[in-house]
C-alpha cells in the first residue's frame, strides 16, 4: 500500500490476507423464549479443556468415522467432544486430538489470490429494451 505519487509499480502482491469480523461470543448464560423467560441454561464458562469456540485448531484423529487430519475452527462442548468446521465440512473429535494453532480473537482470517479487478463487474440492463410485465 502506497500513499502519494508513484512513478512505477515494481511489485504486486500475489495473495492478500482478508480479515472478517467473527465476534467474541455472548455474555448471556440463558436462552430465552419469545416472551423473554429463560428457556435453556448455558455453560457458565467460555473455555473447555484449554479451547474456546472459534479457535483455529488441527485435529489428528487416529480412527473412527472422522479419521484423518482436520484443520479449522472449533466449537467446544463441556463433554470434551468438539466439532471442527473445515472448508470441506465438519468433523467431530475428542479434545485430546486437538492442537491449538491460533486463539479466537474476534476475527476470522483467510487468504485470497489477487486478480486484476478488485470489484465485480455489474451487468446493467437496458431499461428501454426490457419489456414491463404487470
Amino acid at each position: 500500500m502506497c500513499v502519494g505519487k508513484l512513478d512505477t509499480v515494481t511489485e504486486t502482491a500475489a495473495t492478500t490476507l482478508v480479515a472478517g469480523c467473527a465476534g467474541r461470543g455472548t455474555y448471556t448464560r440463558t436462552r430465552t423464549d419469545k416472551y423473554g423467560f429463560p428457556r435453556l441454561r448455558l455453560a457458565r464458562q467460555k473455555q473447555f479443556f484449554g479451547f474456546a469456540t472459534g479457535d483455529l485448531v488441527r485435529a489428528v484423529v487416529p480412527g473412527g468415522k472422522y479419521a484423518g487430519t482436520h484443520t479449522g475452527r472449533v466449537a467446544v462442548r463441556a463433554s470434551g467432544s468438539c466439532v471442527v468446521r473445515t472448508a470441506h465440512g465438519t468433523a467431530t473429535a475428542r479434545h485430546e486430538y486437538f492442537r491449538l494453532l491460533q486463539r479466537a480473537g474476534g476475527y476470522a482470517y483467510t487468504t485470497r489470490k489477487e486478480g486484476t479487478a478488485f470489484l465485480p463487474t455489474l451487468k446493467l440492463k437496458d431499461r428501454a429494451s426490457t419489456p414491463r410485465t404487470r
